[in-house]
């Protein structure tokens, strides 16, 4: 991709736990795949300790969880 290139981002959470969140994300161009990537966000304390995913934010990304994930 090159600067002002008009790129597509899709997001979605593959899997979730008590503590993180599994991702998929594609970026492409037109019908280009550039990128795949698998992205795997921990939420952790002020120590590097994985804590519980905060309510507001388990709420915002539930609008991207696969049709697999029950919560």
């Amino acid at each position: 991709a090159y600067l002002e290139d008009d790129l597509s981002i899709r997001s979605f959470v593959k899997s979730v736990t008590k503590t993180s969140f599994f991702m998929n994300q594609f970026i492409s161009r037109g019908e280009d795949l550039i990128v795949e990537a698998k992205i795997l966000l921990v939420f952790v304390n002020k120590n590097g300790k994985p804590i519980k995913i905060p309510d507001n934010l388990f709420q915002n990304f539930k609008p991207f969880f696969c049709d697999s994930i029950k919560v």
